[in-house]
This record gives C-alpha cells, structure tokens and sequence, in this order.
C-alpha cells in the first residue's frame, strides 16, 4: 500500500468508529437509493443498502485515488507486467471485443485470438457432428477434465446456458477414482471425447484423470484410434503431445492469461459444444462492454470499483468476516463457487508488492449459493447471528425463454423481501405484539420475542441485469474480476500468482515420494503417524 493509501486508510479507520445505520440514511435522504445506483455493461447496481454513508464513500474515493487504482486497471489493460513476482501481464480481457482491451500491444495477442477462434470452431464441430468420434458419428459425450479454473469456468458456462442440443458435457475434476467413474458411467469410448485443460499440463490432479480416461478409451477402441478421441487445451503443447494427443488435437492458451480467467479462451472449448458459438462469442462480448464501463468511467461511476470499496470498508473496516453471494437463478448455481476460487486464491496474499508484510486484512471470504434455496440454509445466521456479513444478490428482471413469468416474479419478491428483511429486521416489540395479538399471554409473549428478534442493519448490494443471457453473465464475470483487481490495488498484493497453490503442490510431491521410498524420517511426526496409520508395517 503506497504512503498516500495508507495516509486515507487511517482516516477511514476514524470514519469507521461512527455508529452506522442503513435504514436511517434511507429515512433520513429518500434520494440515497437514486444517488447510490449506478449502471454500466448491463449491469445496474443498487449499493444503497451498504453500511456506508456518504462521508465513507468519499473518503473511499480518495483511497482509491491514492492507490491509483483507476490507472493500474488501464495499465493491466494494456499489458503492463501486474503479475510482479511471474514477471508477465494478465490480459485475459484482450480476449474479449472491447475496443480499450484491444489496444494492448502486446505481440503475441492476435496469436492467441485466431488460436481461440480456431478452439470455438472446433467446439461448434463438435456440436454439429463435424468433429466425429472414429466410426464417423457424432460424439454423444464429452468428459471434460481440468481444476480450478480449467473446470470452474467452463462448468459455470455450461450450467448458465446449455441448450441441450449438443453433446452431454460431464465434468471430472476431483483425483478420487469415483468422480471419473461417475462420468464415464453410462457411456461407450467409441462415442466419447476427452478433453484434458490444463494450463502447465503438470497438475498432478488432471494427469491422473486423463491418464485414467486415455486408459479406457484405449481399451476399447485400440491406441491409434482412441487418440482421435482426444483433446487438450494448454499453454504447453510440446507436453501434450508427449502424452499423445495429436498436434491438431492440441489447443493453446497464452501464459497471460490465469487459470482462474481461462473460460474466455480455449479452456471453454467443451463448453462452446454444449452452448454454440453464437452464445460463446455474446459471452465475450458481454465481458467486453463491462471492460469499457470499467476502463472509461470515472471512480465515482464505475461499478466494479464500487464494489470493490464497500468489499475493503465493509472487511477491512467495520469487521465484516466474511462476503456472500447469492444467485436468484438456478442457472447460476455455480457462480458462487466460481468467485470463490477467482477472488481467494486471488486476493488470499499477506506479502505486498514492496516485501512487507500487509498491515490491513486482505482478500474476502467469498461464499455463497442459490436463491431461494439458501433462504432455508444460512439466511438464518444472515438474519439473526453474531456476525455482520455483508451479501451480494444477483436478479434477472425477466424470465428467461419457457421460464414461468409469475414464478420469476415471486421468486424476485423473495430476494427483495430478505434484502429487506436483513437491513429493518425486527424488533423486540414488534414480535411481542404479533404474539399479543395471536392470543398468547403477556410473560409467554415477552420470552418468546427475545428469540424472534432480528437486528437489522445487515448490507445488501443488488445487482440487476435485465435477463440471464450469455452477454449479462459475461459482463457479471468480467464486473468481479475488476472488483478483485481494483482491491488487490488497493491492498498492494498480486493478485495474479498463486504460490499458496504451488507450495500445496510441491508438498504433496515430497509426501507421495516418501511414501513409495518407505522412507518418512523427513516428514513431521503427525505425517508419519498418519501414514504409518494408512499403511501399517507388516
């Protein structure tokens, strides 16, 4: 964090002292709803519910002025290096068609378009039955094998938008045998296709699956055939081909972009056969229009720095443990899960781009679900808990194609009523008069209305598109990626690498070579035990 950041962080720290309540901003400005709305790349955000008055907002604008976040996101944009310890850019937005994205003059970026124009071809050859399994006919089933990224992402677009026309797209991503098992279940080799995405085509978890997978194809249908029942997607295709897909079979993405930001490149090639090309590309172009809302709109109107801010206020300052997201389409169900991954191993970082250890809480604890199921999970401790978390509620105004238009409007009241409900909450008296009124007696009334009191004053964000298409989720997925990088800005932490992740890795490298040498002397004495338990001596 730079010295004129940290100078507004300590005056923010005074602001956040103040006593705070949402619904006397409401009474007390019934214009705050307008002047806290803000519009851009589809998307209308209504942030007036935040537990944030004016005074905070302003002093959060000049944060992020201060930590110049605004520039660093052009600068990302153009190819600067933002990924600082890897030495390399994050361009997964020159993937998308906007013109700001467009602009970066990195070298390789055309490359990296005609390679993703040639992976969407492909996927729609797939769909269409072009691309055929050996005997010629279509393929019935694609098993599409990465993680993280390399399987959230492309799972999420085929969760949101299938048609059902295509091929079944199952997705394999756990090392347990069970979950290959599961989705090869059902289908034959001579009608399925594997698609391995990997980025470094090194992670341990997609080898084994695809190893596996090439296993049973090659059963039935013999080595030299079952290669044509394979793909990859990867930035090492020398690796791939050594495992032996055909070079044609063999789909690149470029080193910049991150496993996390893969499902607009090759890495959705499976995808695009479940959904098409046509909805692939309004995908990408919905991505690209919050791309210019973001890269031409000042701070004060810009969505995804909104966001951002009343993520780090809400966090950072007034103690918020944790940040939920909740999707109002069934069709989203994955989505929470998806930002996840994008904004934890993202902004999960305690070191800052100077070495120093961060002296302000980093990264979100994102979670969340589906509505309106989660209204009879969590919501409970939403409502009534000792924590303050604020939350996210996404909405499609209209039904989408066959979707029943009463049912969507009753399921838009329910989001509307507990954003409602968790910012008046209900009061002791009001409870002890419902019960009054019910019959009950005065003593049964007062003790019953301590356990139905809810306190209220619980922040919610609306974000409105107008229906679930494969533009309004582009342009949702690109919003929190710039929300993600805007705070990692602020934080000072790089928000593009992930060696958390790889000292995972390398651990479990060291421990599954101790276990096959029968030598742990070089493990911790819980390790040892614990495998000493798995594989007794004889």
């Amino acid at each position: 964090m730079t010295p004129a950041a940290q100078n507004e962080w300590r005056k923010l720290e005074a602001l956040a002292r103040r006593p705070l309540d949402i619904r006397e901003m409401l009474a007390q400005n019934p214009q705050r709803p307008q002047a806290w709305a803000l519009e851009g790349g589809g998307v209308f955000l209504d942030s007036s519910k935040s537990l944030a008055d004016d005074a905070a907002l302003s002093a959060l604008h000049s944060l992020a002025r201060a930590a110049e976040v605004g520039e660093k996101l052009h600068a990302q944009a153009q190819g600067a290096h933002v990924n600082f310890t890897e030495d390399r850019p994050a361009l997964h937005s020159a993937l998308r068609p906007s013109a700001s994205a467009r602009a970066c003059p990195a070298a390789d970026v055309a490359d990296a378009l005609r390679e993703l124009d040639r992976a969407i071809q492909f996927g729609e050859d797939i769909r269409g039955g072009k691309a055929a399994a050996s005997d010629g006919r279509p393929f019935a089933r694609v098993i599409h094998i990465g993680i993280g990224g390399s399987h959230l992402g492309p799972e999420l677009l085929c969760d949101a938008l299938s048609q059902n026309d295509g091929p079944e797209i199952r997705f394999v991503a756990n090392s347990d045998p069970v979950a290959l098992s599961h989705a090869l279940r059902g289908g034959e080799p001579k009608s399925t296709l594997v698609a391995a995405v990997s980025k470094s085509f090194s992670t341990g978890e997609t080898l084994e699956n695809a190893r596996a997978a090439k296993s049973w194809l090659e059963s039935g249908l013999g080595a030299e055939k079952a290669a044509s029942h394979f793909v990859a997607v990867t930035a090492n295709p020398d690796a791939a081909v050594s495992f032996g897909v055909p070079r044609e079979r063999v789909f690149t993405m470029p080193d910049w972009v991150g496993g996390r930001c893969s499902l607009w490149s090759a890495a959705s090639l499976s995808a695009v056969a479940s959904i098409g090309e046509k909805q692939f590309r309004d995908f990408l172009r919905g991505g690209g229009e919050m791309d210019s809302h973001v890269l031409d709109s000042p701070p004060e109107k810009n969505i995804a720095v909104r966001l951002a801010l009343l993520g780090v206020w809400h966090c950072g300052f007034l103690r918020a443990q944790t940040h939920c997201v909740v999707a109002y389409q069934h069709r989203l169900r994955g989505f929470a899960r998806y930002l996840q991954q994008l904004t934890m191993e993202s902004n999960g970082k305690r070191i800052c781009a100077d070495g120093a250890l961060s002296s302000a809480e980093t990264g979100e604890i994102l979670w969340g679900g589906e509505g309106a199921n989660d209204q009879h999970s969590y919501f409970q401790l939403l409502a009534q808990g000792t924590r303050m978390i604020p939350a996210d509620f996404i909405l499609a105004a209209r039904p989408s194609a066959n979707e029943d238009a009463e049912a969507h409007r009753r399921l838009l009241a329910r989001a509307l009523g507990w954003s409602r409900a968790l910012m008046t909450g209900r009061s002791l008296e009001a409870a002890e008069s419902e019960s009054l009124a019910g019959g009950m007696d005065a003593a049964a009334a007062r003790g019953l209305a301590a356990h139905q009191e809810c306190p209220g004053n619980r922040p919610t964000n609306i974000l409105l598109v107008a229906a679930l298409d494969a533009r309004a989720l582009g342009a949702l997925t690109a919003l929190y990626e710039h929300k993600t990088a805007a705070q990692s800005f602020i934080w000072g932490v790089n928000a593009f690498d992930q060696w958390g992740v790889e000292s995972g890795k390398k651990l479990t490298g060291e421990i599954l070579s101790a276990m096959a040498s029968g030598d742990l002397s070089e493990l911790d004495a819980s390790t040892r035990m614990l495998i000493s338990r798995i594989y007794p001596a004889d």
